[in-house]
Protein backbone atom coordinates (compact mmCIF):
# COMPACT_ATOMS: atom_id res chain seq x y z
CA UNK A 1 0.00 0.00 0.00
CA UNK A 2 1.11 3.53 -0.68
CA UNK A 3 1.39 5.91 2.23
CA UNK A 4 0.62 9.62 2.21
CA UNK A 5 4.35 10.27 2.60
CA UNK A 6 5.17 8.15 -0.44
CA UNK A 7 2.49 9.89 -2.50
CA UNK A 8 3.82 13.27 -1.40
CA UNK A 9 7.31 12.26 -2.55
CA UNK A 10 6.00 11.10 -5.93
CA UNK A 11 4.20 14.42 -6.41
CA UNK A 12 7.28 16.40 -5.39
CA UNK A 13 9.44 14.39 -7.81
CA UNK A 14 6.98 15.10 -10.64
CA UNK A 15 6.95 18.82 -9.86
CA UNK A 16 10.76 18.87 -9.74
CA UNK A 17 10.91 17.31 -13.22
CA UNK A 18 8.59 19.88 -14.80
CA UNK A 19 9.85 22.93 -12.91
CA UNK A 20 10.53 25.71 -15.37
CA UNK A 21 8.51 24.19 -18.20
CA UNK A 22 6.01 26.43 -19.97
CA UNK A 23 2.46 25.66 -18.81
CA UNK A 24 1.36 25.01 -22.40
CA UNK A 25 3.99 22.33 -22.99
CA UNK A 26 2.37 19.02 -23.89
CA UNK A 27 3.55 15.84 -22.21
CA UNK A 28 4.31 12.64 -24.08
CA UNK A 29 1.70 9.97 -23.27
CA UNK A 30 1.13 6.39 -24.26
CA UNK A 31 -2.08 4.49 -25.03
CA UNK A 32 -1.16 1.70 -22.61
CA UNK A 33 1.29 0.91 -19.84
CA UNK A 34 3.29 -1.41 -22.09
CA UNK A 35 6.97 -0.53 -21.81
CA UNK A 36 6.48 2.05 -19.08
CA UNK A 37 7.51 -0.07 -16.12
CA UNK A 38 5.75 0.42 -12.82
CA UNK A 39 5.98 4.21 -12.42
CA UNK A 40 2.81 4.99 -14.35
CA UNK A 41 0.37 7.84 -13.97
CA UNK A 42 -2.95 7.64 -15.79
CA UNK A 43 -4.33 10.83 -17.35
CA UNK A 44 -7.36 11.39 -19.54
CA UNK A 45 -4.99 11.60 -22.54
CA UNK A 46 -3.09 8.40 -21.79
CA UNK A 47 -0.35 7.09 -19.53
CA UNK A 48 2.80 8.88 -18.38
CA UNK A 49 5.95 7.36 -16.91
CA UNK A 50 6.12 9.76 -13.98
CA UNK A 51 9.74 8.90 -13.26
CA UNK A 52 10.72 10.01 -16.79
CA UNK A 53 8.34 12.75 -17.94
CA UNK A 54 9.07 13.85 -21.49
CA UNK A 55 7.90 16.73 -23.62
CA UNK A 56 5.72 15.63 -26.52
CA UNK A 57 7.51 15.81 -29.84
CA UNK A 58 5.23 15.41 -32.85
CA UNK A 59 8.17 13.95 -34.79
CA UNK A 60 8.49 10.99 -32.44
CA UNK A 61 6.13 8.10 -31.78
CA UNK A 62 4.22 7.95 -28.52
CA UNK A 63 5.29 5.40 -25.94
CA UNK A 64 4.70 1.92 -27.28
Amino acid sequence: MTTVGQLRQICEDILDQIAGWDENTTIRTGPSTYGLGYTVLETEDGFIDYSDIQEDDDDEEDYR
